[in-house]
């Protein structure tokens, strides 16, 4: 196992490191809306780790980095979302499942949500997928970003430098978005 899966991750982690810094020359609003609308894709394969490579060598050559910003609107996405499925829900399962779900999200830990909530309800799924996208356009349109590296989640906003309204702005939008998307 270690002898083929672990130089095809490196691989794969190379080239996704690759394509996320090749997006964000091409157009940052479109590298922000890729990263937060698929970010949940890249924790679900364990790739998000291998993005850390981006953050840390971004702050240690420019002071700040774009990246996790974009990372955190996916995250958030998906607390706006499973709170949303906490107070639709039907089932009392259901609602215990959507509130420790919401709770984990809100702090960074996205598998839960993942895995109990979005690969169950397509509609859950999309949501999370859009509200992460539009909220990682409008934190890289106004150029977010972070000057020390931190877990994606809600408390993101204690390290962030220039662009902090747009970073704190756009978790609002990528959490109201992702409530207000699952029907």
């Amino acid at each position: 196992t270690l002898i083929c899966i672990g130089p095809l991750a490196m691989y794969i982690s190379t080239l996704l490191v690759g394509l996320f810094n090749f997006l964000y020359g091409l157009s940052p609003v479109i590298a922000g809306a890729i990263i937060g609308g698929s970010r949940l894709f890249v924790v679900m394969t364990g790739m998000h780790l291998s993005l850390s490579t981006i953050a840390l060598g971004n702050i240690a050559e420019m002071g700040y980095d774009w990246l996790l910003p974009m990372n955190t609107m996916g995250t958030l996405a998906l607390f706006g979302a499973c709170l949303a499925f906490r107070i639709k829900a039907k089932k009392s399962e259901n609602k215990q499942i959507g509130a420790s779900t919401a709770i984990s999200a809100f702090i960074g830990i996205t598998e839960p949500g993942i895995y109990g909530v979005l690969l169950k309800f397509k509609n859950a799924l999309l949501s999370v997928m859009l509200a992460g996208a539009v909220g990682g356009a409008f934190v890289a349109f106004f150029g977010g970003h972070a000057t020390a590296y931190v877990n994606h989640a809600s408390y993101h906003c204690s390290i962030m430098g220039d662009g902090f309204w747009a970073v704190c702005t756009g978790m609002g939008i990528s959490t109201v978005l992702g409530f207000i998307f699952v029907q």
